[in-house]
């Protein structure tokens, strides 16, 4: 699916296949190594740790600290990737996403099984931001490299991870939203909502009433917000649920509600509309 069966053949001699499954194999040895994985994970959620402090240090000037090399390589891996700017500006890594989406891709389920307790681990700290940063990568990794999965496998997942998603969106915090914001944009990008329906069920389960408070109802209209901007036209069903409660909160007595369910509204409008 992906022509590695097309590629010339390796200096070494064998074929492409014999590339890739060398490849699954050294990753999957990796993997079922549980200690292996947590080390590499915690060391991910530590680099976030130092990301924020030198982005919240900065220079003299203002200007933030990440060093410039670091940026030149962030900026390159954007390019290479040929994902949609404009997103949150956190922390959120698209190397470290494409990472879990490559190891899922190649070693399928039981990939997927040597990364559940570290992702379950990384969920239920809802109050280390860090974690919460790695979760929604991993999440996002997860899903994109699952998405050609079909029958079983991909009910199996599916059915493990929607309890997954719902407790991370419905805990995030103000400080870890935009992560989980990327995460749901970076799995929606370029893809047919309908093969996206649970994900979808997830955050429409969000939907506020009047009754919520302001944090729960900015959080549900964020995360609606990041699935609408990726769907664009072929959302409409999506619209056509949340409009009504988003028409409601724009009357709300909180000024920040008011005004997020007012640019949800804005996006689902040019998303509707004929150019």
């Amino acid at each position: 699916r992906l022509g590695i069966s097309k590629l010339p053949p390796p200096p070494g001699g064998g074929d492409g296949w014999a590339v890739v499954s060398r490849f699954t194999a050294a990753a999957m040895e990796g993997l079922e190594d549980e200690g292996f994985v947590k080390r590499v994970c915690d060391r991910i959620s530590q680099d976030h740790r130092l990301n924020g402090d030198e982005r919240a240090e900065g220079d003299k000037n203002g200007f933030p600290g990440m060093p410039v090399a670091s940026a030149a390589v962030v900026s390159a891996a954007a390019a290479r990737y040929s994902l949609p700017g404009n997103f949150s500006g956190a922390a959120f890594n698209v190397d470290n996403m494409q990472t879990f989406r490559s190891l899922v891709h190649s070693g399928g389920v039981k990939a997927c099984e040597h990364l559940w307790g570290v992702l379950q681990a990384a969920v239920k700290a809802t109050s280390d931001r860090e974690q919460q940063c790695l979760a929604a990568e991993m999440v996002a990794g997860l899903v994109r490299g699952s998405i050609g999965w079909e029958g079983e496998y991909a009910a199996s997942l599916r059915d493990k991870l929607s309890p997954l998603l719902t407790e991370a969106l419905q805990g995030a915090s103000p400080e870890s939203l935009p992560y989980w914001m990327d995460c749901l944009r970076h799995i929606a990008i370029q893809k047919d909502p309908r093969r996206l329906t649970w994900i979808v069920s997830a955050v429409s389960a969000l939907a506020p009433d009047e009754s919520s408070g302001s944090p729960a109802q900015l959080r549900a209209l964020k995360l609606c917000k990041a699935l609408a901007i990726e769907f664009g036209w072929r959302g409409g069903w999506l619209f056509g649920a949340c409009g009504a409660t988003m028409r409601r909160l724009m009357c709300g007595e909180s000024k920040s509600v008011r005004e997020e369910a007012a640019r949800c509204l804005c996006i689902v409008a040019r998303a509707t509309q004929p150019l």
